[in-house]
């Protein structure tokens, strides 16, 4: 039988290092701007899912970012382990696009579509926003 969460947190980060992180303002703050940016690149990019890593002090985990939410590795020590980084990395290289998250459905739009989206007028403001920004 696996041991209890908080036994298995305390091999991976020691707990006061863990609730100091935690239950700190600058904490906080570093979490919610790497949340924060992992939208971005969902909103900005045709991107499926995306995979960012977030560093405190010498810990390191990785993070999937999807449009349901977000899963994590257990975090790695890159003093202790680097090996585990590395391999972490060599393996998120070598995929292909649409393991890396891209969304291969999407393709450019064609000199038409252009032309079309170009000529489009409406009354309505937010689609004239919309248009310019597309444009």
């Amino acid at each position: 039988m696996a041991p209890p969460a908080a036994v298995q947190e305390e091999k991976i980060i020691p707990r006061s290092a863990a609730e100091s992180l935690h239950k700190s303002d600058n904490g906080n703050k570093a979490r919610a701007q790497h949340a924060k940016y992992a939208a971005q690149i969902m909103l900005r990019q045709h991107r499926l899912h995306v995979i960012s890593f977030y560093i405190s002090g010498e810990w390191i985990r990785a993070f999937r970012w999807d449009q349901a939410g977000c899963v994590m590795t257990d975090a790695v020590n890159l003093v202790d382990n680097p090996d585990d980084f590395y391999d972490l990395l060599y393996c998120l290289g070598n995929l292909p696009d649409r393991l890396s998250g891209y969304d291969e459905t999407v393709t450019r739009a064609s000199e038409n579509d252009i032309r079309l989206l170009r000529d489009y007028t409406s009354e309505n403001d937010d689609l004239q926003r919309a248009r310019s920004d597309m444009l």
